[in-house]
């Protein structure tokens, strides 16, 4: 696999930026919030080894930090870092878990900055990044069913719920086609 060029998104308030070594102390901070991880699922390392969550120490986010940045080398998934205002302030994360024709949308935002509209201002940059750039024709998230606020943003972005998982999280499915139609709606 080729590494994965990804590119630095921006909107009005937002630059998506790709994940990198400087923001291990910002993902420290994510990844030690009992809230952020409280419908997070399980973590692993590049080596597929358990990563506790909440973060403990610097070092357990680290290793999800290596995680993102050895897939994107490979071209497997990524990271962006989503960043607010003028100071490009680390709020959260938003991504791919896996990329193809199905790739799995993900993100992660400080719980201080819920209820703002950043994270869907984020994964819609992110959506459109996608389907513009990839050879998707659907994207998927998966959402822990007691994840009211994580849900109702995957349906303002658009998407369907369609079944569950094997763990029993809610699949939710957007169609390219999808997409492309609310986008010439807006």
């Amino acid at each position: 696999m080729v590494a994965l060029v990804v590119p630095t998104l921006k909107t009005s308030r937002l630059e998506l930026a790709p994940l990198s070594e400087r923001d291990g102390p910002s993902m420290f901070e994510l990844w030690a919030s009992p809230q952020v991880c409280q419908h997070s699922g399980p973590a692993v390392d590049y080596r597929g080894v358990s990563i506790p969550l909440p973060a403990r120490q610097r070092q357990d986010s680290d290793r999800l930090l290596d995680y993102w940045l050895k897939r994107r080398a490979e071209g497997t998934g990524f990271r962006w870092a989503v960043r607010l205002g003028a100071d490009r302030t680390f709020v959260g994360a938003v991504g791919f878990n896996e990329l193809g024709e199905l790739p799995e949308l993900a993100y992660h935002l400080l719980p201080e900055r819920w209820g703002h509209g950043i994270m869907q201002e984020a994964a819609r940059e992110a959506l459109a990044w996608c389907f513009s750039s990839s050879e998707a024709v659907a994207v998927v998230a998966f959402v822990e069913p007691d994840n009211e606020r994580s849900a109702s943003l995957a349906r303002r972005l658009g998407f369907s719920r369609d079944g569950e998982d094997d763990s029993g999280a809610h699949r939710y499915v957007m169609s390219a086609s999808r997409w492309r139609a609310d986008t010439l709606k807006a």
